[in-house]
């Protein structure tokens, strides 16, 4: 057999080296042609083609089949090893593009894990184990410049994007609370309008600055203007804060959430189902995909709860004060950089947990 490189280079196939190493199993091209399901030709001539490629002889023939030469045998004991690698890393390739496998970069707002969120993730881990997600925790206006750089494959906001060159679905929309010490004057009440907050001193933090254009907007409204005090501490202190009488904030969550020792969160009126939290993503990425289309069914679930909950409170009302949701109902949400963050579940005073919500300070 003529071993002279061929006059055009032929590149080493995964092909032509399985012909070679199920030939070494069996010891025959005719039976190795009979586990490929191949024709006998066809791996006779790949064998021949990989022969040459290698410039050496990989089998002595005779007619009790096929035989490793010396040069052989130690070639194939080494290609089984590369071949196995090889074989896995297009399988993890393959299930990293059918988003079955590799990692998947997730942004959300400081700590804002809330509750549909928490299962969906939850959910996703259950259904795709081999699919590690990576979160990062940042303002929104930093999550979206980490999309934009490619360090992101979906970020979790609250607030309206409209950003030119992202895509966005929005999953479900939640309630704005005032969070209040438990001596503050309108902690007896059943809910709080903007009015009463008028003269109140609203506590934020520096990663919830852009909260302030909502709050003044609001205020303005019903002739105040924002007092505010900007803490750089974390959101467990900022509600230390609340507890011992120096201000108050805002918190979101789909439904009321339980009061925390020392704290009560009170509905503002008139704030039912306005802070839209939506996935916001660049380009597409098959786990992403996956996990916001799993979001999106828990969503449903509790937009049904939500919408069942307004049915509920419409009807209690007087013909003249029933309304219908419209584009109007969102005017005054703060654009993208409203923080949403959760709180941690906690010992309440009745003795329960609080479920997750967000603060949107």
């Amino acid at each position: 057999m003529d071993f002279r490189q061929p006059a055009i280079d032929l590149v080493l196939d995964l092909r032509y080296l399985r012909c070679a190493l199920s030939a070494a199993e069996q010891g025959s091209i005719r039976r190795a042609a009979q586990t490929l399901d191949l024709s006998q030709s066809t791996v006779t001539r790949r064998i021949q083609l990989l022969e040459r490629r290698l410039g050496f002889q990989l089998f002595d023939r005779d007619r009790r089949g096929v035989k490793p030469t010396v040069a052989g045998a130690g070639f194939l004991k080494d290609a089984i090893a590369g071949a196995v690698r090889l074989d896995r890393a297009v399988r993890l390739a393959a299930a990293a593009h059918r988003g079955e496998q590799g990692d998947l970069r997730v942004g959300i707002l400081m700590s804002s894990i809330s509750d549909p969120l928490h299962r969906a993730f939850r959910s996703f881990r259950d259904q795709h184990s081999s699919v590690r997600i990576l979160l990062k925790e940042a303002a929104s206006i930093e999550l979206l410049h980490a999309l934009s750089m490619g360090e992101l494959d979906v970020a979790f906001l609250t607030g309206n994007v409209n950003l030119k060159g992202y895509n966005e679905k929005l999953l479900w929309n939640e309630t704005v609370f005032v969070a209040l010490s438990t001596s503050h004057k309108l902690a007896a009440k059943a809910d709080v309008s903007w009015s009463e907050l008028k003269e109140e001193t609203f506590l934020l933090t520096r990663a919830g600055l852009q909260l302030e254009d909502y709050l003044t907007k609001k205020l303005g409204r019903h002739g105040g203007q924002l007092r505010a005090d900007v803490h750089d501490v974390s959101r467990t202190s900022l509600f230390d804060l609340i507890a011992m009488g120096y201000g108050i904030t805002l918190v979101t969550g789909p439904c009321a959430p339980a009061d925390l020792s020392g704290t009560v969160f009170r509905p503002l009126a008139g704030e039912n189902k306005v802070m839209p939290t939506r996935a916001v993503w660049m380009q597409a990425h098959p786990a992403a995909r996956r996990l916001v289309d799993l979001t999106e069914i828990i969503a449903r679930d509790v937009r049904r709860r939500q919408n069942g909950s307004y049915l509920r409170e419409q009807h209690s009302r007087p013909p003249d004060l029933q309304r219908r949701p419209s584009d109007e109902y969102y005017s005054d949400v703060p654009q993208v950089g409203v923080e949403s963050v959760v709180w941690p579940a906690v010992e309440a005073n009745s003795g329960g947990t609080t479920p997750p919500m967000n603060n949107v300070s």
